[in-house]
């Protein structure tokens, strides 16, 4: 999904700020209106371990970090680079994630998907739910669990890249 979108975006030389964007929701389970809020002091990528700060979490959250793979380090440096901050329309998210669906010969999903998709692999590869409740902000562990369906096959998804970035896991089961 991302390679299609990637490379819509180099061949028209537009949508980079979008692209950042639903990078970072892949890569932190963020919602679009916490991606929104983000500021530059909220990212410390040359930290160990790098985070991105959520202060502004929104629908009843709490503040929180999210740690950082590498990938998720090289997108949030595409986010700056981009300058990606501040407000976006969600429906242009919706039509480049589309186009990118139908680049990549998958049934379009919308990309608050990738959040679940986040949550989902985060407790395939062992975080209890504590853990990814903590993780999301979350200060309800009903909703948390709702979110975070277990696949069966735990050791495939073990052996399977950074959260989102490469393959998406559809959690409508």
């Amino acid at each position: 999904m991302f390679d299609a979108l990637t490379r819509r975006v180099e061949q028209n030389n537009r949508g980079w700020k979008t692209l950042a964007r639903i990078k970072a929701i892949a890569e932190t389970g963020m919602r679009h209106s916490q991606v929104m809020r983000l500021q530059l002091h909220d990212m410390w990528l040359d930290h160990d371990p790098p985070v991105v700060l959520v202060n502004q979490p929104g629908k009843d959250g709490r503040r929180h970090s999210k740690p950082l793979t590498k990938q998720g380090v090289a997108s949030f440096r595409l986010f700056i680079e981009k300058n990606a901050f501040g407000k976006f329309s969600q429906s242009s998210v919706y039509k480049s994630w589309k186009l990118a669906c139908e680049d990549a010969g998958v049934p379009f999903f919308n990309p608050y998907r990738l959040r679940h998709t986040w949550v989902t692999t985060l407790r395939a590869e062992g975080l209890d739910l504590a853990d990814v409740q903590e993780l999301l902000g979350r200060t309800s562990a009903k909703t948390t669990a709702r979110y975070a369906m277990v696949t069966t096959a735990r050791s495939f998804c073990n052996s399977r890249p950074s959260p989102g970035m490469d393959t998406v896991e559809d959690t409508r089961r």
